[in-house]
Formats: C-alpha cells, sequence, structure tokens
C-alpha cells in the first residue's frame, strides 16, 4: 500500500511537472466548465484540459497549472489491513508518511488540505493538495504549479478546490 501510494504520487508529481513544463503561462478567469470522471466533478477554467496520466484517475493542465485526482478505493486499504475508516487528517497523514512529504495538514476554508514544493526537471513546483472522501473511496487531489507563481495561483486553487463533488 505504501509503495502504491508513494508511486502515485512521486509518478502524478513528475506527470504534471512534464506537462506543465511543455507549456507557456496565462492567467485565469472565473471557473467555467465542468469537468466529470470516475464519480467526481470539479470545475475549473475552460483553459483546461484533460489529458492521460497513467497513475492517476484524471488529470487537467492548462497553460500554467496542473490539476490531478487520484481515487483510492476503500478495498485497496482494508487488503492492506488499514481501515477505511481514516479522517481526513489520518489520510493526509498516510500520504505524508508512504511519500517523504514534510507538510501538516490543514483546515481551509471548508478544505482538509496540505501544500508541499518539490524539485521536477530543475523547477521548483509547489502543490496544493486536498483529501476527500467519498462513499467507496479517498480521493487526492493535487493542484500545481511553478512555485515562483503559487501565490497568484493559491487564490484559484482553492476555489476550484471548492467545486469538487464526490
Amino acid at each position: 500500500m505504501k509503495k502504491g501510494i508513494q508511486f502515485m504520487v512521486k509518478a502524478g508529481a513528475a506527470a504534471a511537472a512534464c506537462v506543465f513544463l511543455l507549456a507557456g503561462c496565462q492567467f485565469f478567469s472565473t471557473p467555467d466548465k465542468e469537468f466529470s470522471k470516475a464519480g467526481m466533478s470539479i470545475t475549473l477554467t475552460s483553459d483546461f484540459a484533460e489529458t492521460e496520466v497513467v497513475t492517476q484517475t484524471a488529470t487537467y493542465q492548462s497553460k500554467d497549472s496542473v490539476v490531478m485526482a487520484l481515487k483510492e478505493e476503500f478495498t485497496l486499504f482494508e487488503e492492506l489491513g488499514i481501515s477505511s475508516d481514516m479522517t481526513l487528517g489520518e489520510y493526509a497523514e498516510l500520504i505524508f508518511q508512504t511519500n517523504a512529504i514534510t507538510s501538516t495538514v490543514e483546515e481551509k476554508e471548508g478544505l482538509t488540505c496540505f501544500r508541499y514544493q518539490k524539485e521536477i526537471n530543475g523547477k521548483e513546483m509547489t502543490y496544493f493538495a486536498v483529501v476527500e472522501k467519498g462513499s467507496d473511496a479517498y480521493w487526492l487531489f493535487q493542484f500545481s504549479c511553478e512555485s515562483k507563481n503559487y501565490e497568484k495561483r493559491e487564490k484559484s486553487f482553492i476555489e476550484w478546490a471548492k467545486t469538487i463533488k464526490i
């Protein structure tokens, strides 16, 4: 389990960085396009397009941001002897442990979230991650951009995260 979660987050981070590095910069307007997949929906701007990343349930990219969604079904945890009755904070802590992430769980505008940074291909990336719990799975949503642009993006990341429906 730990290796599975660790692989998924690392592979997702690398994939997001690759997608991001191929694109330029652009500023966003208000969210206006709903994307749905595997029992979740999120509203982003029409600047986003869905892309395929094998390690993620859904991935959406714009010219300067990437949004990744990972669905981890309760049966996966139960097979490994981990209770699927975790709180969102406990799920986030499990993500920290299995991915060597140094962060703290926060409650921000009704979201259970955390932030972390990683250097990918020589660029410092910042991730705003939100965890959610559905009726059959936990979800990890990661919003990322280059760290130098994070302050300008954080408000949009939070607004988009607040549109998540499971």
